[in-house]
């Protein structure tokens, strides 16, 4: 098997992930990736913004999204599931995100994996 190689300037950051509406795709070094999308709500009158994340489950990037739950945005960052939330957090593809989420909040570049614009 191939391992991909990495090239750092091709990763997004933890603010390119919540700028509104984004697509990325995280490619571990197995050579497994997953589409994910978060988007930010308007914000509310405390001016407080909710970023839901979704996993691409279809063919279609801009419908075929399953809702995961929303980023957390307490000191553990990473995905909160929620009532509504599709998967359990035991899912590989929830797991994922969580870490990547929480390295990314921490200013931590994954080893394991890249992020990438979709």
């Amino acid at each position: 098997m191939t391992v991909p190689t990495f090239v750092a300037e091709q990763t997004l950051t933890y603010q390119d992930l919540l700028a509104g509406h984004a697509i990325f795709t995280i490619a571990s070094q197995t050579g497994v990736h997953h589409t994910y999308r978060i988007v930010a709500s308007e914000p509310d009158a405390h001016g407080r913004v909710t970023h839901w994340v979704n996993l691409l489950t279809g063919s279609d990037n801009e419908t075929a999204y399953t809702y995961l739950g929303v980023v957390d945005t307490s000191p553990r960052g990473g995905v909160r599931l929620t009532r509504a939330s599709k998967l359990p957090y035991t899912a590989a593809t929830v797991q994922g995100v969580d870490i990547v989420l929480r390295q990314l909040r921490a200013g931590e570049q994954p080893k394991w994996c890249q992020v990438l614009p979709s």
